[in-house]
This record gives structure tokens, C-alpha cells and sequence, in this order.
């Protein structure tokens, strides 16, 4: 058996604060995916959280939530503890550190 590194893949990210908080004034500085399942009805928005309707399922997303997006279009909700555990800033100097050779 032999030890990899998983590669690291840039995602986008959005916070359902922010869709809550845009969806009150403007979604214009949202990520474009979020405007338009907005406007196709896949995303429900309540005081308390985010639902959003993807193919086979729903996803919930409460006020402190994440919603990653990765670079094949699938979402996925985290809680902000594994968030903060399991991301890091695209431009962070520690993310090119851990895979520098």
C-alpha cells in the first residue's frame, strides 16, 4: 500500500447568510449558478436557513452553513466547524505549502 495526497480542487462557495442576505436587496454579486437556480426555482429561501433542489435530492443549509460547489457542478452543504476544518482560501500561502515538493 502506498500513502497519496489528494489533489487539491478549487471550489466555489457561498454562504447561505449571504443568499439569505442578498436575496433581501440584490443577487447580482452572488455566483452566477446561484442566480440562475434562483431564477429556475431550485433554491427555496427562509428566514432560517436554504433549501436547494438538486437532481436527486434536497439539500438543507442552515444560517451558518457552506454551500460548496466543485468544478463538476455537484453541491454539498457543510457545517461551519468541517468547513473551516476541510477548506482553505484558494489564494491562502498554506494550501501551496502542503503540496510544494
Amino acid at each position: 500500500m502506498h500513502d497519496y495526497f489528494r489533489i487539491p480542487v478549487r471550489v466555489d462557495v457561498v454562504s447561505a447568510q449571504e443568499i439569505i442576505t442578498a436575496s433581501e436587496n440584490e443577487l447580482a454579486h452572488l455566483p452566477g449558478w446561484v442566480r440562475q437556480w434562483y431564477e429556475q426555482g431550485r433554491i427555496v429561501i427562509s428566514a432560517t436557513g436554504v433549501t436547494l433542489l438538486q437532481a436527486q435530492q434536497c439539500l438543507r443549509a442552515g444560517l451558518a452553513d457552506f454551500i460548496v460547489r466543485d468544478q463538476h457542478g455537484f453541491i454539498a452543504v457543510y457545517d461551519a466547524q468541517t468547513f473551516q476544518r476541510d477548506f482553505k482560501p484558494a489564494q491562502s500561502a498554506e494550501v501551496f505549502s502542503l503540496y510544494a515538493a
